[in-house]
C-alpha cells in the first residue's frame, strides 16, 4: 500500500473516531492530525475541508454497507429469503463496525442530504427488493417506502437501543428474532 493510501486511512480512523467521541463541530483538524499522528496540512491534501471528511466518511460507510447488502439483493431469492439476509448482514455489519454504525447513525440527519445524487442506501435498497417482491406477486401491494422505512426502523432501533446501552446482546444474536419481526410487519402490511 502507498504511503499516500496509508496517510488517508490513518486519517480516515482518526477523524471517525473523534467525530463519534467529540461530534463533527467540536472536533478540530488539529484533532485529527493529533490523533493521525500527521502534521494538520497534510490533512488538506486529501480533503478540502474538514466538512468534505465527514461527508465523505459517511457515504463510503453507507457504499461499503450498500456493497455488502447486494449480496442478499440476489433477484433469484424469494423475498422471503432476501429480508432475513440482509437483516443478517446489516446486524454482523453493526457487531463488527460499531464506531462506522454509530456515526452513520448520528450523522444521517446532517449528512444524508449532501450525498450525491444517486448515491445508494439501504432504504433504497429495500424499497427496491420490496417493490420487485409485489411485481413478482410474492407480497401482497403495500407503499413500498412505508414498508421499507418501518422495517429499517426495526432494525435500526434495536441497534440504537445497543449503542446507548440498553441491551448488551450482539445484534448478530438477535437478526433471527429482528428478522421474524420484520415478516410478520411485511405480512401485516400487504394484508391491508
Amino acid at each position: 500500500m502507498r504511503n499516500s493510501e496509508q496517510t488517508r486511512i490513518r486519517i480516515n480512523e482518526a477523524a471517525l473516531r473523534l467525530f463519534v467521541e467529540q461530534g463533527i463541530a467540536q472536533t478540530t483538524t488539529c484533532d485529527i492530525a493529533d490523533a493521525a499522528r500527521i502534521a494538520e496540512g497534510t490533512i488538506y491534501r486529501h480533503y478540502k475541508s474538514k466538512d468534505e471528511l465527514a461527508a465523505s466518511l459517511y457515504g463510503d460507510g453507507l457504499r461499503e454497507i450498500a456493497a455488502e447488502l447486494s449480496t442478499a439483493a440476489d433477484p433469484s431469492l424469494a423475498f422471503r429469503e432476501q429480508l432475513p439476509a440482509a437483516i443478517g448482514i446489516f446486524c454482523r455489519l453493526f457487531d463488527e463496525q460499531p464506531l462506522l454504525f454509530r456515526y452513520i447513525l448520528l450523522q444521517q440527519h446532517n449528512l444524508a442530504p449532501r450525498l450525491p445524487k444517486g448515491t445508494t442506501h439501504p432504504i433504497g435498497m429495500l424499497t427496491d427488493a420490496i417493490t420487485r417482491a409485489i411485481e413478482k406477486r410474492e407480497i401482497g401491494k403495500c407503499d413500498a417506502p412505508v414498508l421499507a422505512a418501518m422495517i429499517l426502523g426495526l432494525v435500526v432501533e434495536v441497534a440504537v437501543s445497543k449503542l446507548r446501552g440498553e441491551h448488551k446482546r450482539p445484534l448478530g444474536r438477535l437478526a433471527d428474532t429482528i428478522s421474524g419481526a420484520a415478516l410478520r410487519i411485511v405480512e401485516y402490511a400487504a394484508a391491508k
